[in-house]
């Protein structure tokens, strides 16, 4: 766990269902806010922001996105990160 940027970058392992040929591997996590992208400038290649909190959504960047589902679309897709 290391400090950044006033939040907290912690590891979590995922992998998803959607996914079963990929093995489960190590990305970087960043729990944010909802206003968070807003906030910083950051808009979304696809996707939506959320307003709940309690969604517990998941952003994933492209790279990620890809090893777990390759060409198809991400979107709606189940992610599952253990921390």
């Amino acid at each position: 766990m290391s400090l950044f940027g006033g939040g907290v970058w912690m590891t979590a392992n995922v992998s998803s269902p959607d996914a079963p040929l990929e093995p489960p591997f190590d990305v970087f996590q960043y729990r944010v806010t909802p206003n968070f992208f807003a906030v910083a400038g950051i808009r979304f290649l696809r996707g939506a922001v959320w307003a709940d909190a309690a969604a517990n959504p998941v952003v994933l960047d492209d790279i990620v996105a890809r090893r777990l589902f390759g060409a198809a679309d991400p979107l709606g897709r189940q992610v599952r990160a253990n921390l």
